[in-house]
């Protein structure tokens, strides 16, 4: 028995007919077929794995302890110009 999940958001008969001029409308989707030189999902994965280029900088780490006996990392790519700007992402 298949449950119905409560979250799924289900149109009003006033939306369904905006919703399936939408669908109408909608490019089709056409079958994803591999290139004959490179088949299978595991050889196109190693593929794009040797393919890849590395990026060509050096960054300095620096480490942050705090308090609560954790610590914060940051890594510093050394500006090229005064005009540089600052990335801060937070994870």
């Amino acid at each position: 028995m298949i449950e119905k999940n409560p979250f799924m958001l289900k149109p009003s008969k006033h939306e369904a007919p905006f919703f399936n001029k939408l669908l109408d409308n909608a490019a089709p989707f056409a079958a994803y077929e591999a290139p004959s030189w490179l088949p299978g999902g595991q050889l196109q994965t190693i593929y794009a794995y040797y393919l890849k280029q590395t990026p060509n900088f050096t960054y300095r780490r620096e480490r942050w302890e705090t308090p609560d006996r954790d610590f914060i990392e940051l890594d510093w790519l050394d500006a090229s110009s005064e005009e540089s700007r600052l990335l801060v992402m937070f994870h």
